[in-house]
């Protein structure tokens, strides 16, 4: 079997390893503790430095031999991150269950967990492969990466094997997005010019969300933007500040996990897990003896959540503006995304009007003098009082946004924790109207009217609780009926879904169902239809959409930052059309 060779090139690779250089894995992909660099100008030669540890140069550890550095060559391109932690967790899975087999249930959870260790770096972005993937956004590090995948993560000698695992999955991701691997001709090793210190490899290094640093991120004072993305990611699947001051509280107290299961099925043990894990990554709690305690670091946050919940809460709310910013250009598949900061509030736009005004619009007085020469057959061209027109500026009054949100049983967790960051979002940057309406096997609920109320926003998007199916055609007709009596102006439905539709609405058939009630929707409002969905369900959300006169994002993950990236962009199209 092809696992158990895996497992048989171990001791190879080991060997290679304890002899501080590395080795070609297959043809495209080159393995060490070490730092790799590429000749522009020879291509197909690596050069691993060898008294430079990638540990110690990327993630600023202590102890050399503790990163294993993996670069995957391609032809030159931009390869979306995504897909490539997606390969990474399922080589890692195919390795756990290799290990399960042989050591038990156990041992294989653990070799899950190795995914929360594991960074990727492609010319589009990266991260950690459990995160967002959407930082490591610096130009240099971005064109340093066009024509390679980079892994780094934390594996111990005995775990090795999971590197074929990964290598051979991550090859079969790049070959899907359409690129071709690379052959890596030779493998050189070389000392660094600088002697005993390490080359600067700082224009190829970006901060990522890794847990793979060391010292603890937060207390850098040069980096407290990074802080707060820390935080928000820790916060990421909890209710609010004071729900993770209280499990900090609980840590420093008890000195154990604030969980008894991390299983799904138990969602608020999967939820206190999620956050456990994060927390430890980051550094502010560490084992020590028998006993987790606070790091200096978890002290420090625990004193600001109790101190200053209020400001820190609006930096993180900030913090998530900055993240929108330098998030890639295109996170979905079908159709773009926000390129825009964000939606300021009292922005205003320039109209073109005839008569008066307080800029002359040239183009647009030009234009209207040739339309009437053209008219009268006039061979002489001259520009009259009628012609005349003017920029004047219209100051944004707000429109009306109807959140769609599915509630079924799938969404549960970060995916619903996502849309309800969203929900606040919106009714907190602009001077929009706010609505929310869910859908789920139970009921089709109006959650929240049209309202500009922050508060009203999160105290009702706190009653939503997902489970059962999903029926999509109830959703868009309850859409339909709600936006027909209550606007009477354009709008926006965003539609924010994980699967697609399993409960029909008039029918049997689910599908047909919906594609019926997105019809009627078209018909009976002047909201243009948005839908976010997954990559899985793309063709029936392009039915939907198509059929509705719509738009499509198609996304690898219901995340709020990718959210805050769509919504941002179709609203402010949806605004023009006001």
């Amino acid at each position: 079997m092809i696992s158990d060779i895996y497992f048989a090139k171990q001791r190879e690779l080991l060997r290679h390893l304890r002899a501080d250089s590395g080795c070609r894995l297959g043809e495209a992909a080159v393995c060490s503790r070490k730092v790799h660099t590429v000749d522009p100008y020879q291509p197909e030669v690596v050069t691993i430095i060898t008294n430079a540890d990638a540990g110690q140069v990327f993630y600023h550890r202590q102890r050399a031999q503790e990163i294993i550095h993996v670069d995957v060559f391609h032809s030159v391109g931009k390869v979306q991150p995504q897909s490539i932690a997606q390969a990474v967790k399922r080589g890692l899975e195919q390795y756990a269950q290799g290990v399960g087999a042989q050591l038990g249930y156990e041992q294989a959870n653990r070799r899950y967990q190795l995914a929360n260790y594991f960074d990727v770096q492609t010319g589009v972005g990266g991260g950690r492969v459990t995160g967002s993937q959407l930082y490591g956004q610096k130009e240099s590090v971005k064109k340093a990466h066009l024509n390679h995948v980079h892994l780094s993560g934390k594996l111990a000698n005995g775990d090795l094997a999971a590197i074929f695992f990964i290598v051979a999955a991550v090859e079969k991701a790049i070959e899907k997005q359409g690129f071709e691997l690379r052959l890596v001709e030779y493998v050189q090793h070389e000392q660094s010019k600088s002697g005993s210190q390490p080359e600067d490899m700082s224009p190829y290094t970006a901060f990522t969300d890794t847990f793979l640093r060391e010292q603890p991120l937060l207390g850098e004072d040069q980096a407290y933007g990074y802080e707060l993305a820390a935080v928000s990611d820790i916060m990421e699947n909890l209710e609010d500040l004071q729900e993770l001051l209280a499990i900090m509280q609980e840590i420093d107290r008890s000195g154990r996990v604030p969980y008894h299961s991390p299983y799904s099925c138990f969602p608020r043990e999967a939820r206190l897990f999620d956050a456990w894990v994060k927390l430890e990554g980051y550094g502010l709690v560490a084992k020590q003896a028998n006993r987790y305690r606070l790091t200096e670091a978890g002290v420090e946050l625990s004193r600001r959540l109790l101190a200053n919940a209020r400001e820190l809460e609006a930096a993180l709310r900030q913090q998530s503006i900055l993240l929108a910013r330098q998030g890639p250009n295109e996170l979905g598949s079908f159709g773009p995304v926000s390129r825009r900061d964000t939606v300021r509030q009292g922005s205003a736009r320039r109209v073109v009007v005839q008569g008066s005004g307080e800029h002359l619009a040239v183009s647009q007085t030009v234009t209207s003098a040739l339309t009437r020469q053209v008219a009268r057959k006039s061979d002489s061209w001259n520009i009259r009082p009628a012609d005349l027109r003017f920029e004047q500026r219209q100051a944004r009054s707000g429109i009306d946004i109807c959140l769609l949100l599915d509630a079924s049983a799938s969404m549960l967790g970060k995916r619903m924790k996502a849309a309800k960051n969203l929900a606040e979002h919106l009714v907190q940057s602009s001077r929009d109207r706010i609505s929310v309406i869910t859908f789920q096997e139970q009921a089709i609920n109006v959650v929240t009217p049209f309202t500009r109320n922050r508060l009203l926003i999160r105290q009702s998007i706190d009653t939503i609780k997902p489970g059962g199916l999903t029926p999509l055609a109830a959703g868009l007709r309850k859409a339909a009926e709600h936006v027909s009596a209550h606007c009477r102006r354009p709008g926006l439905l965003l539609l924010v879904t994980d699967g697609i539709p399993t409960l029909g609405d008039k029918q049997s058939d689910p599908l047909h169902d919906a594609l019926q009630a997105a019809q009627a929707f078209r018909e009976q409002t002047q909201f243009h239809l948005c839908c976010v969905g997954l990559q899985p369900n793309h063709s029936i959300l392009r039915k939907v959409a198509d059929i509705a006169s719509g738009s499509l994002h198609v996304i690898d993950e219901l995340n709020t930052i990718s959210l805050l990236n769509i919504a941002e962009w179709e609203r402010s199209r949806a605004w023009q059309k006001v």
